[in-house]
């Protein structure tokens, strides 16, 4: 299996209100989306090179003049919740603004005996805003910010009959942040309308993550696990990824 030059690099491309996204930014959250478009076959004239099996456009929920107020929350099991607020509303007669913002998370689910913390536990923040301005003579200009933060203590591998606990030196942990940023510029014919858009995304990964559990490598190697405490603390791997302005950067 190849692993792609780039995240711009793939089959099947993400857009973001017809924005050409970073795969590494493809997956973001659904806060206060209209629809999801799943445009099937070669999308190369509008999304470029790496849409050749298709795209995913993701479109927001723009400002619309209309006043709006909403408040959504879910509970769940492992410390699982979800909390989203929407407000939008109309500024002036020609000014309309949205705006959304959601926190989420989980507890983890997994023990790891060599830190004493739960592994799989997660927290988010994510935040989208637009505002658009009324031109006048069926023009309008929408500019639109997004902003997501996430970080998890993930979970690796178990053995499929031993216990279900990892037993690593230092724990996995992976952030991703994001700041995607666009205008759109609209102009509306009687049989069609034309825009011009500008996008800005700046994407930033770093992860890290220890590659012996003890637990694993003692049936492997046929010696007791507390033999290989330690060694996590310097067989490790660790990834940093950038998607902004400039060159990508791995490592």
């Amino acid at each position: 299996m190849g692993h792609p030059v780039s995240p711009f690099d793939g089959t099947v491309s993400f857009a973001l209100n017809g924005q050409p996204l970073s795969g590494d930014a493809g997956f973001t959250q659904s806060l206060d989306i209209e629809r999801i478009e799943v445009l099937r076959g070669p999308q190369n004239i509008l999304f470029g090179r790496s849409s050749q099996g298709g795209t995913i456009n993701i479109v927001p929920n723009l400002p619309d003049w209309q006043r709006e107020r909403r408040v959504a929350a879910q509970l769940g099991s492992d410390g699982q919740y979800l909390t989203d607020l929407i407000v939008g509303d109309a500024i002036t007669d020609g000014v309309a603004a949205r705006a959304a913002v959601r926190f989420a998370g989980a507890d983890g689910y997994m023990d790891n005996v060599g830190t004493g913390n739960e592994l799989g536990r997660n927290r988010l923040g994510a935040a989208r805003g637009s505002v658009t301005f009324d031109l006048g003579y069926w023009t309008t200009l929408t500019a639109t910010g997004y902003v997501e933060r996430d970080r998890m203590r993930g979970a690796t591998w178990v053995l499929r009959e031993g216990p279900h606990e990892s037993w690593l030196d230092k724990d996995p942990d992976a952030t991703r942040r994001l700041r995607i940023g666009g205008l759109e510029l609209k102009h509306a014919f009687r049989a069609f309308d034309l825009t011009a858009s500008l996008g800005f995304q700046d994407i930033r990964l770093e992860q890290s993550t220890p590659t012996i559990d003890a637990h694993i490598y003692s049936q492997v190697l046929g010696v007791p696990a507390s033999a290989l405490v330690g060694l996590s603390s310097t067989n490790w791997a660790e990834t940093k990824r950038t998607s902004a302005p400039g060159p990508a950067k791995s490592g």
